[in-house]
């Protein structure tokens, strides 16, 4: 993402005593965001079992 000139910018201002917190920071929220599709995948198939 980087070489492509894409980045992360904090709207809050800097965030402090780090380094490059870019790299934890996608890390952490590409782990949340599959973990949440799988949970919604895992409802909806709920939700149709209920239904039939």
């Amino acid at each position: 993402m980087k070489a492509g000139g894409a980045g992360l910018e904090f709207l809050t201002g800097e965030l402090k005593d780090s380094h490059d917190p870019s790299g934890i920071v996608f890390t952490a929220l590409a782990a949340m965001s599959g973990m949440e599709v799988e949970y919604i995948r895992d409802r909806t198939l709920e939700g149709h079992e209920f239904v039939r």
